[in-house]
């Protein structure tokens, strides 16, 4: 049964993003669907940093965003966070996931489909050496060859879920394998704010007083480079020293946001500042 159900919710995730017009039918879905109860529900509490670069950005080629990782809603509030602030590139989105609870459990599925439009893909296998894995990389190599592409990593590959927000886990050799080896644009980002209890999200939802519920913040880095690896023997070794370069790049946004976070809770940065997603007019 739990095979069936596997092969069942990977064949859904194939079709929902190889497709073309199943593809566009997933966009629509989370921008003019999801988006509205996310904007009533996050937007008063979202506060974005250094993303105006970004709403001007002409990609040549796709774009990885590499954020840390503490809940399930983190590339979903930061796209909203994006999309409202009026970029007009990343019509194709793709977040690859572990398989073993988004594609072999119910719930997981549930959330992938049911919020995402299956967005969240391709599946990763725990097991390192994995061929579906070494797919999945080919898999996102080709689909950054496009600049409507955007794919959401986690250089962490897990949920972190220590007290301390701004100590990230050890990264994985993915998110350098797939930036060196497509020579994408990665966008550093650090997340902060958001709970994985649905009950104490919506409940915020609806405060006004920021200072009593805690603001979720995005702060984007600029786009990073990677010259140096470029006469490098791209292996396993590689891949992780670059891995390394982007948790360092996340890791300093955290330290920028630890800052600007202490600003908001004391009153320093208001809520007419032109950063707050819906700002309250003076």
């Amino acid at each position: 049964m739990q095979e069936k159900f596997t092969e069942l919710s990977s064949k859904v995730g194939h079709f929902a993003n190889t497709k073309g017009p199943t593809k566009s039918a997933q966009q629509w879905y989370l921008r003019k669907v999801q988006q509205r109860w996310m904007t009533r529900v996050f937007g008063r509490r979202l506060f974005t940093e250094n993303v105006d670069w970004l709403i001007n950005l002409k990609p040549d080629r796709g774009i990885i965003l590499a954020a840390n990782h503490r809940t399930f809603f983190d590339f979903y509030v930061t796209m909203l966070a994006l999309y409202k602030r009026g970029i007009t590139w990343g019509t194709r989105q793709y977040y690859p996931v572990r398989k073993d609870f988004f594609y072999d459990k119910p719930s997981g599925a549930a959330m992938n489909f049911m919020i995402g439009g299956g967005v969240m893909y391709p599946p990763i296998f725990r097991t390192k050496g994995n061929r579906s894995n070494q797919q999945a990389v080919e898999f996102l190599k080709h689909v950054l060859d496009d600049p409507r592409t955007i794919v959401g990593i986690h250089p962490e590959g897990k949920r972190s879920k220590t007290d301390n927000p701004y100590e990230l886990l050890r990264v994985q050799p993915g998110v350098g394998q797939l930036a060196l080896r497509t020579k994408a644009i990665v966008i550093p980002i650090f997340i902060n704010g958001i709970s994985n209890d649905v009950a104490k999200v919506l409940k915020s939802g609806r405060s006004h007083a920021i200072g009593k519920e805690s603001p979720i913040t995005i702060t984007c880095g600029d786009a990073m480079d990677f010259s140096k690896y470029d006469n490098e023997n791209l292996r396993t070794t590689v891949y992780q020293r670059a891995s390394g370069d982007v948790r360092a790049a996340i890791t300093a946004l955290g330290q920028k946001e630890k800052v600007i976070r202490e600003d908001i809770l004391s009153g320093k940065i208001k809520r007419d500042d032109h950063r707050w997603l819906e700002p309250t007019k003076s």
